[in-house]
Formats: C-alpha cells, sequence, structure tokens
C-alpha cells in the first residue's frame, strides 16, 4: 500500500501547490476545449461555399447543426478556422499557441456576438474560464526542492545556505555571503534583490 501522505510530504509540489493547481486547472480547461469544438480537417483546403454542401449531406444530430450554423455566414466560418488552430495547437502540445487561438476567438466573438447564441453552453463555459488572468500565466515554470535538487550560489557555486533571489533582469541563487557581498543588489541592473521562497 501507498503512503500518499508521505509522498505529499516529499513532494515538490508541497512548496508550489498553488502554482501546480493553476496549472493543473489550465490543462484540463484546454482538455475540455479540444474535446468540445467542431475539428473540420480540409477547412483550409475548401471554401465556404463547399463545406456548406458537404455539411447540408451530413445526417442532423447537435454537432452538424452547430457546425451548420457558424457555415452560415463567413464570420461563423472563421470561427471554424479559429478552431482548427486551437485542435492543432493541443496536438502539437503548445499551450502557448493555443492560448492565443483562444483569445483570439473571444476578440472575434466580440466583434461578432451573435455567434455566441449557436456556441454550446458548456463550450462557453470552458471558454471563460480559459480567459485572460489579472497575473498571466507564465510559461516555463520550473519546481525545485532544496530537498530534492543539488544548488549552488551563482557567484562562489558553494551549496550552503542558498536564497533564491530576483531582480529586474534575472532569477538566480545566491548564498548568504555573496548577498552581503554585493549588498543585495544585482551588478548589471542595480535593482535591489528579493529574496523569494
Amino acid at each position: 500500500m501507498f503512503d500518499y501522505e508521505k509522498i505529499y510530504r516529499k513532494s515538490v509540489y508541497k512548496e508550489n501547490v498553488e502554482e501546480y493547481t493553476n496549472t493543473w486547472k489550465d490543462a484540463i480547461t484546454m482538455k475540455r476545449i479540444y474535446e468540445l469544438i467542431p475539428h473540420i480537417d480540409n477547412i483550409r483546403d475548401n471554401t465556404l461555399e463547399e463545406l456548406q454542401v458537404e455539411w447540408q449531406a451530413y445526417d442532423k444530430n447537435t454537432y452538424t447543426n452547430f457546425v451548420n450554423s457558424l457555415l452560415c455566414s463567413f464570420d461563423g466560418y472563421e470561427t471554424l478556422r479559429l478552431f482548427h488552430m486551437m485542435y492543432k495547437a493541443y496536438k502539437e502540445r503548445d499551450n502557448r499557441k493555443f492560448t492565443m487561438a483562444v483569445e483570439c476567438l473571444q476578440v472575434h466573438l466580440r466583434l461578432y456576438p451573435t455567434l455566441v447564441g449557436f456556441f454550446p453552453h458548456n463550450l462557453m463555459l470552458f471558454l471563460n474560464l480559459l480567459k485572460k488572468k489579472d497575473n498571466p500565466y507564465t510559461p516555463n515554470i520550473i519546481f525545485v526542492s532544496t530537498k530534492k535538487h543539488k544548488i549552488v550560489c551563482n557567484e562562489c557555486q558553494l551549496s550552503k545556505n542558498i536564497n533564491y533571489v530576483k531582480c529586474l533582469c534575472s532569477k538566480i541563487f545566491l548564498c548568504t555571503g555573496c548577498q552581503n557581498k554585493t549588498n543585495l543588489k544585482c551588478s548589471i541592473c542595480n535593482f535591489n534583490y528579493s529574496i523569494k521562497s
């Protein structure tokens, strides 16, 4: 039997719970959007008229009705092209491109609000969850555990009394001696280091 409490105590995520849960929520939201958006493989190869003829021939259901309602106008066709960009970005595991496509879709829906009436409620819910937050998502967050990782000072390469410090131009690890030597100021931007926990 696994001792989950022991695993959690040793976990890197315990030190960064908020970032971990936000990243996890964004990943789930992206997956749900990917599952809910309609995808047309040949959207780049065909014109709007060709797609209208093709999709009118399909059996009527919720999915085809949604696509057909978007194919009634050029604005809806642009929405389907944005869905294609989101689908492709998710397949390529490019979160940045995916969120940019979602932001473009939200701007498009603000310009053409009549399209919102065609959208399923749960799709709109997940699109709104992924809206840009006050603290924008920072890609490539590195989780560091002082217990698991060997961390050394950027200046003297010692591994005792290390702090994670931040200035305007960088984020580095410094030991207490080097912090005192630099008077807690960056030599490049001359900004006071702030010690991050």
